[in-house]
Parts: C-alpha cells; structure tokens; sequence
C-alpha cells in the first residue's frame, strides 16, 4: 500500500509513541541535501555563473543606490530653537 509508512508514523505520532523532537545522531540528510545542491551548482555552465554574478551586481546597485537616497538617517536634522543648546549650557 502506498504511503503506508507515512499512516504508520502519523498514527505513532497521534498515539504518543514517538517523540517529535527525538534526532538520529548518525542522519547525514542536511548533508546530503548540502552536497546535492553544491553538486547542482558545480555543474552549471559559465555561462550561467556570469549570468548570476551580473544580476547580483544589477540587484545590489539598485538596492544601495534606493537606500543611499532614501535613507532616514541620511537627511539632515533640523534643530528646533527650543532644543538648540545654550552657550551657557556648554561645557568650558
């Protein structure tokens, strides 16, 4: 029966068999998923890589020249009269 496994593990789920947060020390998966994709990327032409770096350039100029321009702390402050410090309040 197809998916058969999967009602078992649900069904010790919902029973309380198992625990959820219980870790095999020996699951190599993340690695595994860490070395396809690495795998993945490797194998991919220049051609794409160029491709990549160049949009990452075009993607990262347009989001600093956005924030150089809009930035908040990049406008001046105005400093009311009433919060302008005194001479006499100065330090000598």
């Amino acid at each position: 029966m197809p998916g058969g496994d999967l009602i078992q593990a649900l069904r010790a789920l919902l029973e309380g068999g198992a625990d959820i947060n219980a870790r095999n020390e020996n699951d190599g998966t993340p690695l595994m998923g860490i070395a396809s994709c690495l795998l993945l990327m490797f194998s991919l032409p220049p051609e794409n890589w160029l491709r990549l770096f160049v949009w990452a350039a075009i993607g990262l100029a347009i989001y600093f020249g956005y924030g150089r321009r809009r930035s908040i702390l990049a406008r001046p402050v105005a400093v009311s009269p009433a919060r302008a410090p005194s001479a006499s309040a100065r330090p000598s």
